[in-house]
């Protein structure tokens, strides 16, 4: 049995109405999901990626993981934010900071890449530090040696308007928020009140599974006293579970120098896939990817729970059920657009780099698509 299906185009207009779209479906063999990534339309770009296989489902108790195989033009070389930030190459600061000033705002922080490769952000990227923690507002990309720039951010650290001992400086980046409803809090709703309403919901779902592994918790306990969303990865009781996930199948995800990203499925009903136009990027990004999603599917297990992974159809209908709607497109940062497409069901966040004009027409390279079930 096969299905043909489109999975993208990268569009290009006239300077005035840049828009990207991306159609999602599949060619469904014996092999495994097969599709392809291509652009089209007014843009001279090549392909993206081709002829790439969906392998899976892999499983550990209530999560899924299906790895997405393909090729890419892409050469660029990468840099994260975590990568950036241990290395020193990547400066994240409250706004005036580099400038011996304190000028902090809540939704702003200031970023500057200092190494010689293109540093990637992802929207949920965390960042601690500074006089709170933050997450990252939008997917973003800053060439290399780049200045210092604006990026917009969420605080997920309600209780906390002070310096730590690095004072205005952000020293880590301990992961990717985990759950569609915070993703979407940050990137659709885009709403202060809707995220720390998300990360207190996570925090009460964390004292659950704390409590169901042995750990003496009130059930009105709290992680932290200033209730910052790091507090839930660290806890030892909560991040020790969440690791036996990550440890099962993480090695699926790395035998591929050929993967370019992963769908996921919890509780049986697929939930999220995150697709780049890099496998040297996503290998950088795999590990704290899957513990994002481990973390979710910890968050959302009950006992004794005995659940089936979706088959590759369900995965292919979840991936191009938004495909058909209308985009709604912005640009974020100074060199980012990002196209949303949203159905009853899931939302879709596309994210593409404006390249500069060329011949009189601007193009757009897709980095990112990231799905998330409502």
């Amino acid at each position: 049995m096969s299905v043909r299906l489109s999975l993208g185009r990268v569009r290009s207009c006239a300077i005035a109405a840049l828009g990207a779209s991306v159609i999602l479906g599949a060619v469904w063999a014996a092999t495994g999901f097969r599709t392809s990534l291509h652009a089209t339309g007014q843009s001279a770009q090549t392909p993206l990626a081709s002829n790439f296989t969906l392998d899976g489902p892999f499983t550990h108790e209530n999560l899924s993981i299906y790895v997405v195989r393909g090729s890419t033009t892409d050469g660029r070389a990468y840099i994260t934010l975590d990568e950036g930030l241990t290395a020193r190459t990547v400066a994240v600061r409250e706004k005036g900071a580099g400038a011996g000033q304190d000028r902090a705002e809540v939704n702003t922080v200031e970023i500057e890449n200092r190494s010689d490769k293109w540093l990637f952000l992802q929207a949920g990227d965390i960042v601690k530090g500074g006089k709170q923690d933050r997450t990252i507002m939008t997917d973003l990309l800053l060439a290399p040696g780049s200045g210092p720039q604006p990026i917009e951010a969420f605080c997920v650290e309600r209780g906390r308007w002070t310096t730590t001992r690095d004072g205005l400086d952000f020293t880590a980046s301990p992961g990717i928020v985990a759950g569609g409803s915070l993703k979407r809090a940050i990137q659709s709703d885009k709403d202060q009140s809707r995220v720390w309403e998300e990360v207190a919901k996570a925090e009460g779902r964390a004292v659950k599974a704390a409590r169901a592994g042995g750990e003496p918790l009130e059930a009105q306990a709290r992680l932290s006293s200033t209730g910052t969303y790091n507090a839930i990865a660290q806890n030892k009781t909560v991040s020790g579970s969440r690791d036996a996930y990550v440890k099962a199948l993480l090695p699926h995800l790395q035998k591929h120098q050929n993967a370019i990203g992963l769908a996921v499925a919890i509780n049986g009903a697929v939930t999220s896939a995150d697709v780049y136009g890099s496998p040297a990027l996503f290998r950088r990004l795999s590990a704290k990817l899957l513990n994002s999603f481990a973390l979710e599917a910890l968050l959302a297990r009950e006992a004794a729970q005995q659940v089936k992974a979706p088959g590759p159809q369900q995965v292919t209908a979840f991936l191009s059920s938004p495909a058909s709607v209308r985009a709604q497109t912005e640009t974020v940062g100074r060199s980012m657009q990002r196209s949303t497409r949203e159905n009853d069901g899931a939302v879709m966040y596309e994210y593409g780099h404006l390249n500069p004009p060329a011949g009189g027409k601007a193009g757009i390279v897709v980095v990112h698509q990231s799905y998330v079930k409502k």
